[in-house]
């Protein structure tokens, strides 16, 4: 029994030795793969810069960098009314919805007499950012329309370059 139980012993600290080793090991891994994160963005300037977007490695593993676009629009109404009358000179109006603060089935009558009305808008952010991504030529087989210096103030996109571990 004695030697049973040295055996247990003996494997249980084995087990737990190799435990701590890993989670050691564990916490080293994860800060590594914290600074390339933070690294990220000079990373992935410089594989764009050697025309790279992705790397692959022997073990199969490989690092890809991906664009991705953010847009933004300042909630103010002056910023929205910039945006929203933009949007309708670029042929965007279809990203302008309309909330009414009295029942829409007056609009009509209320403009047609001349009676002003209290509308509020909303701009759809998410078809904004794909429209804008396409209009600046963004998207794949998309002409290039538009410069990002051409968007209005309250009018916010963004490129940003994600770097992902494989």
């Amino acid at each position: 029994m004695d030697s049973a139980l040295k055996m247990l012993m003996d494997e249980g600290h084995e087990l737990v030795s190799r435990r701590k080793a890993l989670e050691k090991e564990q916490e080293h891994l994860d800060a590594r793969f914290k600074m390339l994160e933070r690294d990220e963005g000079s990373f992935a300037t410089a594989l764009g810069d050697m025309g790279l977007s992705s790397l692959s490695f022997n073990d199969g593993s490989s690092l890809l960098v991906k664009e991705e676009y953010h847009c933004s629009i300042n909630k103010n109404l002056s910023d929205k009314a910039v945006v929203a009358e933009w949007l309708e000179q670029h042929g965007g109006e279809d990203f302008i919805e309309e909330v009414m603060e009295v029942d829409p089935k007056y609009k009509g009558l209320l403009q047609e007499n001349g009676i002003k009305y209290a509308g509020v808008f909303n701009l759809n952010t998410i078809k904004v950012k794909s429209w804008l991504t396409e209009k600046l030529g963004l998207k794949p087989g998309s002409m290039q329309e538009l410069e990002l210096t051409d968007l209005p103030k309250g009018l916010h996109f963004h490129i940003t370059q994600k770097l992902t571990v494989k």
